[in-house]
């Protein structure tokens, strides 16, 4: 009777949406956004909307102020006169699209919020006045048993992946018209080093994706806390394996975003200066213009798949809210009432914990022995973590880099002795390319040695709480709790400090 009851469901209500492909699910969820949260929704848009045309813009100012540079000198009182209100200009739009950026969180937080209080508690209602028979049917159970972190995603995709695609797109829109109306012949060719570099951000995004996904796998068979150290050290080690992958392309992530603005400022060194001595260029700015507008307007671009990964539930969520709606009528079933209850009770109060919060852990404290093994334990790897640190300063230094090579370039425009400029360019290319592979590489190693060493010590650790099970100091079930949920928050606590430095 079961298999029927849930065949009968799924052939009335989810046959046609599997054809459509989940769409007309994500339409369900539209009745849960009232009017006033569209209106709050719609101003968000224009509020992201200004924030991607406000970014080149910006960049747009900062070449006018280069001309000025560049053209007069700064002695004369016609410099402070022109330079000075294009100055006040640049912060006023500065400080303007800050609180544009605040406001538009706002709304989208707001609205994101309301909605998932909504289906929140909608779902709960619903569940709520169901008949003991719901909670017997698989479907119901798997859907109660991921709902909550589904509806968090929901509260992701309105809050952050919405105002970003509104972003991105009119950033990308915007960054096109600065460029080709100031100089198409040079925006060509850096429009399509662009497109380049977007595309490698999104196969770099779509790596870390994967990796993640196997790490989350491998996380999930050490719930099951093997039986035999043989077993527990092959999913050690592909842990290990894939940690150091996903750190080498996060690293490589990293080093690339940092390289891009290098190659656009080289190619509009020799391509922008070779077209400036023919005559069919008119500003030197329009390189630094060209170059960063265009390649962070694609880089957007190219990070967008991996934003757009919380949408994926949509779906699931409104074929939830449907199944939930749908009232299950009493069918005999074989197992005895005080079992169906006792799956509601657990359902009800699991789901009643999210919506209240739980309370907070008691923490060792760090002068606890508990607390000092872990920290030598990680710190074996102390030699690693210093290289590391070395090529995160020197990311760290590649702005104020690019900065002193783009003045070391256009200082000498307004000498009177140097009438071919692309030669100079030729030279600042070069330069640009070194530092740029320079950052790159550094990028790349840092990247690899956290995840290593990272891995390496929760590695250690998770082989110490095997032993303590194995010994009976620890029960299994702690040790599945520590495995999965608390070594590796360990390792991203110190992977983000150490990227923040």
């Amino acid at each position: 009777m079961i298999a029927d009851l849930e065949k009968n469901i799924d052939n009335k209500n989810f046959t046609k949406i599997k054809e459509i492909f989940g769409f007309r699910d994500c339409f369900y969820l539209i009745k849960f956004i009232s009017l006033s949260d569209w209106g709050i929704i719609f101003i968000g848009c224009l509020l992201a909307s200004c924030t991607g045309t406000g970014l080149p813009h910006l960049v747009g100012i900062v070449g006018w102020i280069l001309n000025i540079y560049i053209f007069l000198k700064p002695d004369s009182a016609e410099y402070s006169a022109r330079i000075t209100p294009l100055l006040m200009y640049f912060v006023g739009m500065s400080i303007m699209l800050a609180l544009i950026a605040f406001f538009q969180y706002v709304c989208f937080r707001f609205v994101a919020l309301k909605v998932t209080r909504r289906l929140r508690r909608t779902y709960f209602r619903s569940a709520l006045h169901q008949n003991i028979e719901f909670f017997q049917i698989q479907k119901s159970h798997d859907f109660n048993k991921t709902i909550s972190e589904d509806i968090q995603k929901v509260t992701a995709s309105i809050s952050d992946t919405l105002p970003a695609i509104v972003t991105a797109i009119v950033q990308l829109g915007a960054a096109c018209a600065t460029a080709y109306t100031l100089t198409w012949r040079l925006s060509w060719v850096v429009n399509c080093l662009a497109i380049g570099c977007g595309l490698w951000v999104m196969l770099l995004m779509k790596l870390i994706q994967l990796e993640t996904e196997r790490e989350a796998s491998i996380n999930s068979k050490l719930k099951d806390c093997p039986e035999n150290h043989e077993e527990l050290q092959k999913l050690l080690k592909r842990q290990l394996n894939c940690g150091t992958r996903k750190g080498l392309f996060q690293g490589t992530l990293a080093g690339s975003l940092q390289l891009f603005l290098y190659l656009g400022m080289g190619t509009g060194a020799i391509y922008g200066n070779w077209l400036i001595d023919r005559g069919l260029m008119e500003m030197p700015s329009y390189i630094f213009v060209c170059a960063s507008t265009l390649i962070p307007a694609f880089v957007r671009i190219g990070q967008l798949p991996s934003l757009l990964v919380p949408l994926q539930t949509l779906p699931k969520v409104g074929r939830a809210m449907k199944y939930v709606e749908t009232k299950i009528g009493k069918t005999p079933f074989k197992e005895t009432d005080v079992v169906l209850e006792e799956k509601r009770k657990q359902f009800l109060v699991s789901y009643f914990k999210v919506e209240v919060g739980t309370l907070p852990e008691k923490l060792h404290h760090h002068k606890s022995h508990a607390f000092h093994r872990v920290r030598r334990n990680c710190a074996n790897h102390w030699f690693l973590y210093i290289i590391a640190l070395i090529c995160c300063g020197m990311m760290g230094a590649s702005a104020a880099a690019v900065t002193k090579q783009n003045g070391n370039m256009f200082e000498w425009y307004n000498k009177p002795n140097i009438r071919v400029y692309f030669y100079k360019g030729a030279k600042h290319a070069y330069e640009y390319l070194i530092v740029g592979l320079t950052v790159f590489i550094c990028g790349v190693i840092g990247g690899g040695l956290f995840g290593y060493s990272s891995e390496s010590s929760i590695k250690k650790l998770r082989e110490l709480l095997f032993e303590c099970s194995k010994n009976g100091f620890i029960e299994k079930e702690t040790v599945m709790v520590l495995m999965s949920k608390y070594t590796g928050p360990i390792k991203g606590v110190r992977n983000v400090q150490v990227s923040k430095f």
